[in-house]
């Protein structure tokens, strides 16, 4: 008995000193808050971010809200493309999203159904 526990053990003991590497052998790493990484950014589709929008989520993008916004469409002074760059600043669209003419499209139709007919 005392040879199996004795067996058990230092099977797992060096599973596990085999599996875990040393901080030697790990080198060093540095954490950048700052940085977001791109599969971290979630999609958010376009009757969501014109929503956001609308919502103030896009605010300190410099994006106004509510009437205000509907005032600044209709002026012609905020059109899809500045809602997607600031969706992509906000980082809840991928930086590609700005070349995505489909996307951009779908923003354009959504600005105008929640903006005009609301």
């Amino acid at each position: 008995m005392k040879r199996i526990l004795f067996t058990g053990l230092t099977t797992i003991a060096t599973l596990t000193m085999t599996a875990i590497p040393s901080v030697s052998q790990a080198g060093s790493v540095t954490y950048n808050p700052n940085t977001i990484k791109e599969e971290s950014i979630r999609q958010v589709n376009p009757s969501s971010i014109v929503t956001m929008a609308q919502r103030g989520r896009l605010e300190t993008q410099y994006i106004s809200t509510g009437i205000q916004l509907t005032s600044d469409y209709v002026l012609g002074e905020i059109d899809a493309e500045e809602i997607v760059r600031a969706g992509i600043a906000a980082n809840l669209l991928t930086k590609e999203t700005i070349d995505n003419s489909s996307y951009l499209s779908a923003v354009a139709s959504q600005l105008q159904i929640h903006l005009l007919q609301h």
